[in-house]
């Protein structure tokens, strides 16, 4: 596994092993905080982005989405940019 940063709002744990990522995504501002389940399907509805909401992971990823790394990297870097830009627009 590895760490990497793609944002300032964006910190990811990646695992080849796995192919998935787990990506805590923050806001500045705490009024743009939503939970896990909700930014998941605003990021669908809005972006046309799917990820699982951390919570299905436990606790431990509740500030988190997981990011299936089971496609194309073309396919994932448009999806990485339309999350980061995303989250830009929720701060």
């Amino acid at each position: 596994m590895c760490c990497v940063s793609n944002c300032e709002s964006i910190k990811a744990l990646i695992s080849s092993e796995f192919c998935r990522a787990i990506c805590r995504v923050s806001s500045k501002s705490r009024r743009a905080r939503l939970p896990a389940r909700d930014f998941a399907f605003k990021l669908l509805r809005e972006r046309g982005v799917s990820v699982a909401p951390g919570t299905a992971f436990g606790d431990v990823a509740a500030g988190a989405v997981r990011i299936s790394l089971a496609s194309s990297d073309s396919d994932l870097r448009e999806g990485v940019g339309r999350l980061a830009e995303f989250v830009h627009q929720l701060s």
